[in-house]
């Protein structure tokens, strides 16, 4: 099986954007988890790209970051310039094999 999903990266560092997820508790009029994207997973506490269904998603988001009272998955907090970034399409490939295991 093949997947086609679409990202952002960096152009200069050649890095796939990671998403984190922050939560808003205690916080009024804003949703309950801000999502935020970055480059550096140190930062972060992140090691998963963030990655959408269509190249159009992907170029909305290159272009807009939302303020994080709004910030969701599918548009998320940035503070990168549109320049920095560019839209990527990401095929998985999913090979799935039996596999006979035998517990002593």
């Amino acid at each position: 099986m093949k997947f086609l999903k679409y990202a952002l990266r960096h152009k200069k560092l050649k890095d796939l954007l990671l998403y984190e997820a922050s939560s808003n508790e205690g916080s009024e009029d804003c949703n309950s988890i801000s999502y935020t994207l970055s480059v550096d997973n140190l930062s972060t506490n992140s090691n998963s790209w963030w990655v959408v269904d269509t190249p159009e998603q992907a170029e909305y988001v290159r272009l807009n970051s939302t303020k994080w009272y709004n910030a969701d998955y599918d548009t998320p907090e940035h503070n990168f310039e549109p320049d920095e970034l560019e839209v990527v399409e990401i095929e998985y490939s999913i090979d799935i094999k039996p596999k006979e295991v035998k517990i002593p």
